[in-house]
């Protein structure tokens, strides 16, 4: 059995839930192509992180696009960077 075949039907995520993880993408439409079709989380909230809030979590001096998926064992939120920064924007 696929990584992914496991990952949409969660049968080998019943005893495992993370309640909160934060990642950064290069483009929204990894969103859709893998996490919601492949990874089978759906799209709960979307919303953009303000400049100012960005500048103190992350060191980052713009606002970042941001996606809240999840499915009955994940929470992700994902902040879309286009620009390669290694700023730290990844969090557990």
């Amino acid at each position: 059995m696929c990584f992914t075949e496991c990952a949409i039907t969660s049968k080998y995520f019943k005893h495992m839930k993370l309640n909160h993880i934060a990642l950064n993408i290069d483009h929204t439409e990894d969103i859709t192509d893998f996490y919601q079709n492949i990874f089978g989380l759906e799209l709960v909230n979307q919303f953009e992180l303000p400049r100012a809030l960005a500048q103190s979590i992350f060191g980052i001096n713009h606002s970042l696009p941001a996606y809240f998926c999840k499915n009955e064992n994940i929470d992700i939120e994902m902040f879309v960077l286009p620009e390669k920064e290694n700023q730290g924007v990844a969090h557990v």
